[in-house]
């Protein structure tokens, strides 16, 4: 059986990344071990690795061990057919390697010369201790993707809309796949719509202003989203819909005075939530599991999300 490992991107020592990965691996029933920065993930994690927002890159593994049998390990056959057009790069994991004398081994075991310009096949060493994992890159994230969806480039701005890697982080966490539905009870101007378009997942955002509603549909229009709705109202009173998973940034007050006032504005919402899934992923400025809880939800997973220096959000898997 074929094994991926994912490296996972470094924001908390890769805690962002492993949470992510494990979450989609029980939904797509992909066993994940995760730990650190990398995550190994059995063949069936090739149908959702290039969904992930907090991961670098992801191979197949060729071959695993101790690292001073690197000459042992690379004497699989795989490794004797001709390979001409490949690059290797190390990864080094808490370890102290020299980088270039293992990458002139592995060329020197490898069948085939390398091309570093315009390489047919990557190969990533991963060194941890010491152990390493060779394997050939299947996947890599690419940072200019969700650059080019960060909110000032769309065409309707709003200041509190969410960067599309961490919309595309709460999609996730919902575990919803491609057919699947989403509601966004508060869209704004459809940052979460956006990326659940682009994943396959149909959904339907709900947005009391009308001038955000019209540039949640524009934002829509502009990255080609077809398989989405948006309904100008108020989510209090709309009563329409059951849906796989709820996945919204609650609106938020800045003044400490308001805090009683959102409580009581979450705690309505929570119960309106229940009329229309029984999972949700919910994204807000203050730790809800109590709120949540007395609405009837259950708090499987609680998030701490840092936004800068003075200021984070808390996440929520819910289920009913």
């Amino acid at each position: 059986m074929l094994v991926l490992l994912v490296y996972l991107s470094g924001e908390g020592n890769g805690f962002l990344g492993r949470v992510e990965i494990e979450e989609l691996g029980k939904a797509y029933h992909c066993p994940v071990r995760a730990k650190e920065r990398l995550a190994l993930v059995e063949d069936c994690g090739k149908d959702f690795v290039w969904r992930l927002a907090y991961a670098k890159l992801a191979g197949k593994i060729i071959s695993e061990g101790n690292l001073g049998e690197i000459e042992v390990l690379m004497a699989d056959p795989y490794f004797k057919e001709d390979h001409t057009g490949f690059a290797v790069n190390v990864w080094k994991l808490n370890t102290e390697v020299d980088s270039s004398e293992l990458k002139k081994k592995f060329g020197d075991l490898i069948s085939g010369k390398p091309n570093l310009s315009n390489p047919r096949e990557i190969f990533d060493l991963f060194v941890k201790e010491k152990r390493i994992w060779i394997t050939r890159r299947i996947w890599e994230n690419d940072p200019k993707d969700f650059a080019g969806r960060h909110p000032q480039r769309k065409p309707v701005f709003h200041p509190t809309s969410l960067k599309p890697k961490i919309a595309r982080w709460l999609i996730n966490l919902s575990g919803l796949k491609p057919g699947q539905s989403l509601l966004d009870p508060f869209c704004g101007v459809g940052g979460i719509l956006v990326e659940a378009g682009l994943l396959g997942i149909k959904s339907t955002g709900v947005e009391l202003d009308k001038r955000w509603a019209e540039g949640a549909r524009r934002n829509l229009e502009y990255y080609g989203i077809e398989n989405a709705r948006i309904i100008n109202g108020d989510f209090f009173k709309w009563e329409n819909g059951q849906y796989d998973a709820i996945v919204t940034d609650l609106p938020y007050g800045r003044s400490s005075k308001m805090r009683g006032e959102m409580l009581n504005f979450y705690g309505q919402a929570f119960e309106k939530f229940a009329e229309h899934s029984n999972k949700a992923v919910i994204m807000g400025p203050m730790d809800l599991e109590a709120t949540l809880k007395r609405c009837g939800w259950n708090v499987k997973r609680k998030l701490s999300l840092p936004v800068h220096k003075s200021l984070k959000r808390w996440v929520h898997i819910c289920l009913r």
